[in-house]
Parts: structure tokens; sequence; C-alpha cells
């Protein structure tokens, strides 16, 4: 799932927050102009109507007053009254002269008329100005006569010409003789057109007009000529103008709105109180609503300008921040997964500039720490770890993990050293007690030469006793010499035996250094298992001492029961060397005696003979002792090699680690306690102490006693 980022949330919310305001702005600006054109159409429709309603009023007004005039005229009135008088049929006198004054008035009020007429009250047209072309004519059905004869000035219904084809209105007035009393009527025959142009003349707009129906709602002006006394607006079969017509033709004024033709307009009207007529001026409102497309047009290109900009400005922004938060996100991936190369390189006084240098001090801190475990695993132990907080857990984690490991191995190489020294040591002691039992082994084979000569003289002085007395001598003194070799040999069996005693103190040393080391392993397990990854390396090195450990303790446990095995010869040995001793020295007596007593070497020769016979057999014994001696003592030294050659090698692994300084200073001051303090006694096992519970685990597992080992420390050594 791709996810979405942060610039993409912001380029949204920036175009959100530019767009919204410019919508709202928008939509509220063409609204209320749309309203505001809306009313003043309205205002101005209205005016309009109400402007042209007067001026046509007033125009009628003119008409009506002229009527009333020419109603007034003194031949008019006569001809009138006379008419009454006067047979039907027959005729009437002063018609010429009206009727020369009627075309006389039209010529003078002007050719807006079609005719002027006078009518009796037979409502019959009995005089006009057209020479009489529409003398006959019956007017009883005029809606003006009828109006007219009642007394009342109107203008008649607007009906179609069939002289002219044009639409025309009677203007009426009613004909009064000096009695008040009525004796016809005066009609003028207005030709509208005047009117019609005028109205139609009056411009709203482009596509503003005005246009006015009659009583009826019938079409009376309107620029289309065609529409004139043809379209009745009252018939809208679609009820598209009805409320308006209702107004109209109810004589109310206003203005409404309506479609007509599909198109929506607004019109104002007004009547025209003198007619009954009802003036209306529409416009289309598309067209005085143009100003408001233009506004919203002009909105729309606005909003675009600076919906663009805003955008830009947004992607910019955006980018500035979205970019250095991709590039620490790739930074704290990286060192998520281990990678303490990638850094931010990014510079800014904002919070994305204090994040950035934050990951690159965190990068550059993890990058210390990491070279200072490499140099722990490389085996260099000498660096200081720097905290860079109080809260620095991985620092304080390090720097325990720096000390705890120069503690250890500190201790590591120091009992190394010491089993380096003592292993020398006792290989030294051990080769020179090889040869000092090979120097016994030919010392006895001389004794044992000796003896056998001892007895031949011996055997000889029984058969030859002339000679005893020179062989009595000659037997003193060499049995004066075998007797001083006999002390030698005593005092090289005591060596022998203390020191076969002091190899198994060395050995039984050897043993409880190599536990002190399996111990001191066990240990330095623990600690690396505890240091994680980074102890790794050390925990195999700290297998393999303890595997030396446990080697050098099983190889000393073998030259402990082969030295106990040799010490226990030895002593044998000495018994048999002290028998020898005790009868070399009855020999050196009998000597003495023999020198004292030639008489009796006779005698004693057959009880001496038997006397070196038995010392033949012991120093067959002896010899035989000191050649087991002999080889046990190689064996001791070969061993002693072989464990001196693994405590270099061990000395040789543990010297890869660079320590601090104050380690030696750990090691002497642990020098001087060991000798103020004396051997140090063994941890218990079965306890729960800083070695920890796998220590005390394994050391119960190799069910050792402290009664197996012997206590050493350094100046023991120096006694071999």
């Amino acid at each position: 799932m791709k996810k979405f980022g942060i610039g993409r949330k912001m380029m949204i919310g920036g175009v959100a927050l530019a767009v919204l305001p410019l919508l709202v702005i928008g939509i509220f600006t063409i609204n209320e102009s749309s309203q505001g054109l809306e009313a003043l159409g309205k205002e101005q429709a209205l005016k309009t109507a109400q402007k042209l309603a007067e001026m046509i009023n007033m125009v009628l007004l003119e008409e009506l007053k002229l009527a009333r005039t020419l109603a007034t005229d003194e031949m008019v009135v006569s001809f009138c009254s006379n008419q009454a008088e006067a047979d039907p049929g027959a005729t009437r006198p002063g018609l010429q002269a009206l009727s020369n004054r009627l075309a006389a008035a039209q010529k003078v009020y002007g050719d807006q008329y079609e005719a002027i007429i006078v009518a009796d009250r037979s409502a019959t047209v009995v005089a006009d100005s057209r020479e009489g072309a529409t003398h006959g004519i019956p007017l009883s059905d005029r809606d003006y006569y009828q109006e007219a004869i009642k007394g009342k000035a109107n203008v008649g219904e607007v009906v179609m010409s069939k002289n002219s084809n044009t639409p025309i209105t009677v203007v009426a007035a009613p004909v009064k003789d000096k009695a008040g009393n009525i004796q016809g009527i005066v009609g003028l025959v207005l030709k509208i057109d005047f009117l019609v142009e005028k109205i139609v003349a009056t411009k709203t707009g482009e596509t503003g007009y005005p246009f006015m129906v009659n009583s009826d709602g019938l079409t009376i002006a309107h620029p289309n000529k065609e529409y004139i006394l043809e379209m009745n607006l009252r018939d809208d079969t679609k009820g598209q103008m009805k409320t308006i017509m209702d107004q109209m033709l109810a004589g109310r004024t206003g203005v409404e709105s309506y479609v007509f033709e599909g198109h929506p307009k607004v019109a104002g009207f007004a009547p025209v109180p003198e007619t009954g007529w009802s003036l209306g001026v529409t416009q289309n409102k598309e067209e005085f609503l143009a100003p408001v497309r233009s506004i919203r047009n002009g909105t729309i290109i606005v909003g675009f300008v600076f919906l663009t900009i805003a955008v830009i400005g947004v992607i910019i922004f955006s980018r500035r921040i979205s970019k250095p938060l991709n590039r620490a996100t790739d930074v704290a991936d990286a060192i998520a997964v281990g990678d303490l190369t990638q850094r931010m390189n990014f510079e800014s006084r904002d919070e994305i500039g204090s994040l950035s240098k934050s990951l690159d001090d965190m990068a550059d801190g993890l990058k210390g720490k990491a070279e200072l475990a490499e140099q722990i695993a490389s085996g260099d132990l000498t660096s200081d770890v720097v905290l860079a907080s109080d809260r620095d857990v991985l620092g304080q984690a390090l720097q325990t993990m720096v000390i705890s490991l120069n503690e250890v191995l500190g201790e590591v190489n120091s009992s190394s050293m010491q089993v380096a020294a003592g292993t020398s040591q006792v290989s030294d002691s051990s080769q020179a007690l090889s040869q000092g039992a090979t120097e016994q082994a030919a010392s006895l084979e001389e004794i044992s030469s000796s003896l056998t000569e001892l007895a031949a003289q011996t055997k000889t002085n029984a058969e030859n006793a002339s000679q005893a007395n020179q062989l009595a001598v000659g037997a003193r003194e060499k049995a004066e010499s075998g007797n001083d070799q006999m002390q030698e040999m005593i005092g090289a069996m005591s060596e022998i035996s203390s020191s076969s005693k002091e190899i198994a103190k060395i050995i039984k040393a050897i043993d409880e250094i190599a536990f002190q080391t399996n111990l001191l392993a066990l240990n330095a397990a623990v600690e690396a298992a505890r240091a994680g990854k980074h102890g790794k390396g050390f925990a195999v090195v700290a297998q393999e001492v303890r595997n030396l450990a446990g080697r050098s303790a099983k190889a000393a446990q073998e030259t402990t029961e082969l030295i106990e095995g040799a010490v226990k010869t030895v002593e044998s040995g000495m018994e048999i060397v002290n028998r020898t001793a005790s009868a070399l020295s009855e020999i050196v007596d009998g000597s003495v005696k023999v020198a004292d007593l030639v008489g009796e070497i006779a005698s004693a020769s057959n009880e001496q003979a038997n006397g070196i016979y038995q010392i033949n057999q012991g120093l067959s014994q002896v010899d035989q002792v000191t050649q087991q001696n002999t080889a046990t003592a190689e064996e001791t030294a070969s061993a002693s090699e072989e464990l001196s050659g693994q405590a270099m090698q061990l000395k040789h692994l543990v010297s890869r680690f660079i320590l601090k300084g104050n380690s030696k200073t750990h090691d002497d001051r642990k020098r001087e306690r060991v000798s103020k303090e004396g051997p140090r006694p063994l941890p218990e096992p079965a306890g729960r102490d800083h070695w920890g519970e796998d220590a005390a685990l394994a050391v119960r597992e190799q069910a050792l006693e402290p009664k197996d080992f012997i206590a050493l420390d350094d100046q023991e050594f120096g006694r071999f």
C-alpha cells in the first residue's frame, strides 16, 4: 500500500485552504452580485415601466383634452344639437362646414390621427375629417361610444383599422349642449403607431423592451409587430406568465420574474390609469446578470491564478519539508539496520534542522560506540567510554563491559602468568629429578659391582686364610668406602623422597590453578554471555581457556597418581637402604675385628658370604626401584613440559587483550593481599555470588572439593 506522505497531505491541505476561501468568496460574491444586479434590473424595469406608463397616460390625457376641446366647439355642438331635430336621412345643414373644420383640425394636430369623427345620439357617424368616408358607421357596440354617451371622456379599445391596417384607438368625449344634455360624441381615431414607436424606442439594455396589453391581455404594443393584436398573454397555456398577467390586468404596479419562450426574464409593470391598459418592461436575466458572469469568470480566473500560485507554493514548501523528512526517514531506517554511514547533512534554523542535527549526532554517537565495540572485539580494552548523558544506557553498558572485561582479563592474565611460572619451575624440577634418578641408578650399579667383588674376595678369604690380614685391610677400606657411598645413597634417597613430596605438592598446586582457571573461564563465559554479541569472541577464548584448564587438571591428577606411587616405592627403597647401611656398618665393624682377629676370619667367611648374598639381593631391589623412579621422573618431566607449553599458550591467548594500566596495580594489590593474608580460600560452589549460578552449577557438576587442592601463592614457587 502506497503511503500517503506528509507532502501530499500538506499539498491537499494547502490547496484546500487556498480553494475554500476563494470558493466561498466567489460564491458569496456571485450570489450577492446576482441578487444585487437582479434587484437593480428589477428596479430599473419597474422605473422604466412607470415612466413609460406615465408618458402614455400623459399623451392620452392630452388626447382626451383635445377631444374635450373639440366636443365643446360651437360648430360641433350646434351641428349635433340641430341634428337631433332634423329628419333622418335629410341633408344636414352645416355638414360640409363641420367636415372642413374637422379636416383642418386633423391637419393642425398631426397625422397621428386616422380620422376625427362626430356621432350623434343615434350612435351613427354623422361627420368626419375624411369627407364622409365614415358616414353612417354604427357605433352602438363600441365601448368608447358607450362610455362617452354616458358623459365620460375615455379611450377605447385598440383595434385594427380596416382602412390603414394599423392599430388604432378612439379617444372619445361627449358633446353637450348649453343645457348640459349630451347630444353626441367626438372621437379622435388615434393611430397608436407613434405610441408603439415611442414605447419601443425606449431601450433597456440589449435585450430589454417594453410591451403593453389592454385590459383583456391582448398585446397592443410590442417590438415585434406580429404580436400586436394577435397575441393575448392571458391565453398562455403553459402558465409561464400567469402570475405577471394577473397583476398587470389587476392594474397593479410591481416587478416579477418569469420565463418566456425558454428565457428567464424580469418584467416591471405599471398601469395606464386612463385606459385600463398595463405597460410592462421586460429584460432577459442573462443580460443584466452578464456582469455576474464577468465577475464569475474573473473570480474563476483569479482563483485559478491564485490556486496555481498556491499549489506551486505549497509544492515548494511541502517539498522543503517532506524532502528532509524523507531523508531523515532513510537515515533512521539505515541506522535501524545497522548502517551508521548515512548522514542528513542538512542545515536549517527550524525544527527540521534540529531534527537533522539530532539524527547526525545520534549516528555519530552510535558509530563511536560501534568503533569502541570493534576495539573491544579486537582485544583493545584500554579505551575509555564517554557517556553522552546520564541516560546513555548503551554507553553505560559498554562502560560496564569494559570495566568488567579489564577486571576479569586482568585476573586471567595474572593467573596465566602464575601458571606459566609455576609450570616452568615444575618442568625444571622434573628435569633435575630425572637427572638425579639417572645418576642414582649409576651409583647403585657401581655399589652392586663393588659388592660382587667383595663377595668374591670373601669367598677367596675363606679359601686363603693366609691372606686374610691383607684382604681384611682391603675389605676394611672398601667397607668404609661402601659405607660412605651408602651414606650418600641414603642422602640421595632422602632427597628423592623429599622431592617426590614436593612434586606432589606442586602438582596439587597445578591442579588448584587449573581449578581456579576453570572458574575464571566460567566467569568469563558468564560475562561474555551478558555482553551479548560483543562478547562472542571472548566467549570462544574463555571456552578454550576452560578446555586448557580441564586438560591441565587431568594431567596434574595423572601425575599426582604416578608421583604418589613413586613416593611409596622410594619409602620402600629407603627401608632397604637403611638395612643395607646397617649391614655395611656391621661389615665395617667386622672388618675392624678382622684386622684385630685374623683368626676368626675363616669361621666368619661363610657368614659374610651369606650376608653379601643378601646385600646383592637388596641392591637388586634398590636398583629396580631406582629404575622405576627414573622412568617416573622422566614421565613427570614430560608432563610438566606439556603443562608449561599449555600455560604459555594460555598466556599468549590472554596477551592479545590490551588492558588498562590499572590492571597491573590490581595484580600488585592482589599479590600483596595474598602475601599478607595467606592462600586465598576457594569460593563456595553452592552459593550464589558474583561468579553467577552457572559457575556454581559447573563446580557442583565437577564434584570438586577444596581438600583435593593445595593453596599456593607466588612465594611458594620459589621453593622449587
